[in-house]
């Protein structure tokens, strides 16, 4: 049987290359005031049963331009998480197979602890048991409580 500490595992050649990425929206400060004057342009609309029409259309609009926002918003988040997707499933891969070798031995450590458990508890039983009869009770009388154990 190996002994577990004998062969501690090491991550020490689990090295990662990384190179941070950056994102820039190009002519930022355009977009900024494009934005602001379209907002602005729609501040102050006063809607009446006779602009009613015309707001509604100028609500699609807005919305219009704010969904080509996100959607590019998206469409960069996409292609920028691909590596750190790619990264993520190699690393899954790699704990897959140590929590395959945990399994057993979780199973065994489990099915171990709990024996040793009911043991305990057969062992307290058979004390009440023991204790109750000479003092002319019923064992079923006494409630039986897990700190015992």
């Amino acid at each position: 049987m190996t002994n577990v500490n004998q062969n501690t595992p090491s991550v020490t050649n689990f090295g990662v290359e990384f190179t941070p990425a950056s994102l820039a929206i190009q002519n930022y400060d355009a977009m900024v005031e494009q934005t602001k004057a379209i907002a602005a342009k729609y501040a102050n609309l006063m809607i009446t049963e006779r602009t009613l029409k015309a707001a509604k259309q100028s609500r699609a609009d807005l919305r219009k331009f704010r969904m080509a926002i996100e959607d590019k918003r998206k469409e960069v988040r996409r292609e920028y998480a691909k590596p750190y997707d790619d990264f993520k499933n190699k690393v899954d891969a790699l704990t897959s197979i140590i929590d395959q070798a945990i399994a057993p031995i979780d199973e065994g450590v489990k099915g171990l602890e709990e024996r040793q458990r009911q043991e305990r508890e057969e062992a307290v039983r058979q004390e009440i048991k023991t204790i109750t009869e000479s003092r002319g009770l019923v064992p079923d009388d006494i409630q039986y409580d897990q700190h015992w154990e």
